[in-house]
């Protein structure tokens, strides 16, 4: 989660600071301890060091419940030189790495594909956090990096996981997951299913995803890097085969049961409303109740409700 910050209150792990932008004690409504320690080190250190403040943009925070933190520090249009060595001091001094990037100074807010390309990022360490979740008597670590989604808030995330683990005991089947960001609904809940299959837009978010999957040691799930939108094609076409630039799966292999969808505020496509009429059991979860009032339209008469629940991300905005 990202925010332009003027002062807002925000309850979880991710931050996105316009420099020069923040009177000081408004960061302490910021509710993360961890996140306002990294703040905190930087600006005194930034005040130090003529380095790692000249041209400086934007500072992300990326922090994890257990107090680890990463940081994001972007420049216009160039890096200071001696960034690197400014970083490592940095580093070494406060425990905290931070990554730098250049962005073009023709870029706009809203347009920004720049900051979530991650081969462009100079590090200092890393540019990653592991996160941990309990759910259903395991914990689950997932590595979440710095300008890619993740959930914003760890104690409602938290609450949601175990939610949707609860919600599909018992069903059994295959499952199919779209937009599944790094696999943090499809790995917890792949032990109520005998198969996965997460398929997911973003090929950063895929690559932490299949590295999730690893880390966790769960085995029975595949993850694609492909639309929403091209799978349902697939599926509706009874294409034999899916598959992106590493996997292939086959569509035999697979009986699916449950269809779990975590779309965008701007809900599903009319291909991928068709395909909810193919499963057994839909588990939405929706960011937009517009769009979620208009994707339940389409199940009129072919679907019943089972359970319904509301999460606040951010009960303090």
């Amino acid at each position: 989660m990202r925010a332009w910050c003027h002062g807002s209150r925000l309850p979880g792990g991710f931050l996105q600071l316009s420099m020069g932008s923040i009177p000081r004690h408004r960061l302490q409504y910021v509710h993360s301890i961890a996140i306002n320690h990294a703040i905190d080190r930087f600006q005194a250190y930034a005040k130090r060091s003529k380095v790692l403040g000249r041209n400086l943009k934007y500072v992300n925070v990326q922090a994890t419940s257990q107090g680890d933190a990463v940081m994001l520090l972007s420049y216009e249009d160039s890096m200071p030189p001696d960034w690197l060595i400014a970083a490592e001091n940095f580093r070494a001094k406060e425990g905290i790495p931070l990554a730098g990037l250049a962005f073009p100074r023709s870029w706009k807010k809203g347009e920004d594909s720049w900051w979530r390309e991650r081969h462009r990022r100079t590090l200092c360490d890393r540019d990653w956090v592991v996160e941990r979740f309990e759910c259903a008597g395991r914990e689950l670590a997932y590595e979440q990096a710095i300008a890619v989604f993740s959930q914003p808030n760890y104690g409602v995330s938290q609450r949601m996981l175990s939610w949707a683990e609860f919600h599909t005991r018992g069903l059994g089947g295959d499952l199919l997951e779209l937009h599944c960001g790094s696999g943090f609904f499809s790995l917890a809940l792949a032990h109520n299913f005998r198969r996965c299959l997460a398929t997911e837009l973003s090929g950063e978010s895929v690559k932490l995803a299949r590295r999730n999957a690893e880390r966790n040691r769960i085995t029975n799930v595949e993850i694609l890097q492909m639309d929403s939108k091209d799978v349902a094609t697939a599926l509706e076409s009874q294409d034999g085969i899916l598959s992106d630039r590493q996997v292939q799966v086959l569509r035999d292999e697979f009986n699916f049961s449950t269809l779990l969808v975590d779309p965008t505020k701007f809900g599903l496509d009319n291909i991928t409303r068709r395909l909810l009429k193919c499963f057994d059991f839909i588990v939405y979860i929706s960011c937009n109740p517009e769009t979620l009032a208009l994707d339940l339209q389409s199940l009129n008469g072919t679907c019943e409700m089972r359970v319904l629940a509301f999460f606040d991300q951010f009960p303090n905005a």
